[in-house]
């Protein structure tokens, strides 16, 4: 494939200028006059700069969408976060009751099983 082929199809596929500029610039280029320079010169220049003002637009659009999704982001997971919390919380309330009652119940037994033990004794 030819550099002016490759420069054509670039220049079709991006559609960065509505004329073929870069594409007459590398035509100037190759007819080697000094005009000729001067104006591929000029046209390669203008393209560049076309491209670094896309590139920055593209740059800063992108820029742009990250921020707004991570902030989206954030809110989702700090939502998120609360929700788990709260749920943590109430299953460690549950726990912390059921714990009270298994230490009043252990006690209980524990007392049951002195007083059993402990009755043989005073007969």
């Amino acid at each position: 494939m030819e550099l002016e082929e490759i420069l054509r199809k670039y220049v079709e596929a991006k559609e960065l200028l509505e004329s073929n500029e870069l594409l007459m610039a590398t035509g100037f280029l190759d007819l080697g006059k000094s005009k000729g320079s001067k104006a591929a010169d000029y046209l390669l220049a203008k393209t560049t700069k076309a491209d670094a003002d896309l590139l920055a637009k593209t740059t800063k659009a992108d820029a742009d969408l990250l921020a707004e999704v991570t902030k989206y982001d954030a809110e989702v997971l700090a939502k998120a976060t609360e929700s788990a919390a709260n749920q943590l919380r109430m299953s460690n309330e549950i726990s912390v009751r059921w714990m009270t009652w298994l230490t009043a119940a252990m006690l209980t037994v524990g007392l049951i099983q002195i007083v059993i033990a402990v009755i043989p004794f005073f007969r």
